[in-house]
């Protein structure tokens, strides 16, 4: 146990766990992608609790250094960047690998003591947003994309979670985006059928999210072809 006023560290990767990385290496300073859902909410939790140490290869220069930094700034706002105690300006940044309690990472296997991984679990290992479950989802956002001109912030939602809670106790539908009325229908449709599949499952799978998203399309494509 470390001394009463020490304080344990969570080593967190960025790119897959604060940075969706959905458009993959450009850069160390070229971050487009916005934040994977509720990253910025657990930091700051986090580090009211415990020194928060962001570790990545885009932290080997100082231009990556910084544009992590902002990165974090832009999207915290003003009241988790600063905190009443503490907040997410007090992140500290490092391209090698820290002492910490744990560590969160996208594409880390937990050692058990016992089962080391095979060549072929390795090759087979994808993160949690390259699999192909995920690759159906973006197909079916970008038709979504396609037919209304954005993607209502709700679908990311409802796949970010459906993805990430199996369990959880419910869905809250976060932002509705302002947009076209197409927009707004596929997203309160998708929103529905979800909240109809928790009533009678309590079961958040990726399956009944593809059906969802699917039911989402094709109510923009029937819209479409009435106007």
């Amino acid at each position: 146990m470390k001394p009463k006023n020490d304080r344990y560290t969570a080593a967190v990767d960025f790119d897959g766990v604060v940075h969706r990385y959905d458009t993959g290496w450009t850069a160390a300073h070229v971050i487009p992608d916005r934040p994977v859902d509720g990253a910025i909410a657990w930091l700051f939790e986090t580090i009211q609790h415990l020194d928060v140490v962001i570790f990545s290869t885009r932290c080997k220069s100082f231009r990556g250094r910084r544009a992590v930094r902002r990165y974090i700034r832009e999207h915290a706002g003003v009241d988790r960047w600063h905190g009443d105690k503490r907040g997410l300006k007090h992140i500290t940044y490092t391209a090698v690998k820290p002492a910490a309690l744990i560590y969160l990472d996208d594409r880390a296997v937990r050692f058990d003591g016992f089962h080391f991984p095979t060549v072929e679990e390795i090759h087979a290992a994808r993160p949690w947003n390259k699999g192909p479950q995920h690759r159906q989802a973006d197909t079916l956002l970008r038709e979504l994309r396609d037919a209304v001109g954005e993607v209502p912030a709700p679908i990311y939602t409802l796949m970010a979670s459906a993805e990430r809670l199996q369990a959880a106790d419910r869905f809250e539908g976060r932002g509705i985006a302002a947009g076209s009325g197409m927009a707004r229908a596929a997203a309160d449709a998708a929103k529905e059928g979800f909240d109809s599949a928790l009533v009678t499952t309590r079961n958040r799978d990726i399956a009944t999210a593809m059906l969802i998203l699917r039911k989402a399309v094709s109510i923009v494509e029937e819209m479409q072809k009435r106007t």
